[in-house]
């Protein structure tokens, strides 16, 4: 008795599992987010009351290298994080 309910709760847990995994957001489904983001943000003033905003040089996060937190010498593309300058 005890094996057959294993069994099936194994089975229940798997199958919950896949019909989560299936729900996952693909990068087809949230470009229209990110399209509209992106025209939000264009809106944003750069200056508003004292604040004036400002470019700044190599912002944005560089999706094709992974930034690594304990780089290993093993690894080739990993690079260490930046330190933050006081």
């Amino acid at each position: 008795m005890f094996n057959t309910i294993s069994k099936i709760l194994a089975v229940l847990l798997l199958a919950g599992i896949l019909l989560e995994r299936l729900g996952y957001a693909t990068a087809q489904d949230v470009r229209p987010f990110h399209a509209a983001v992106h025209k939000a943000v264009e809106q944003v003033p750069q200056a508003f009351n004292t604040w004036k905003g400002v470019p700044v040089p190599g912002a944005g996060w560089p999706s094709s290298t992974p930034t690594c937190t304990k780089p290993s010498a093993r690894c080739s593309t990993c690079r260490p994080m930046p330190r933050a300058t006081p």
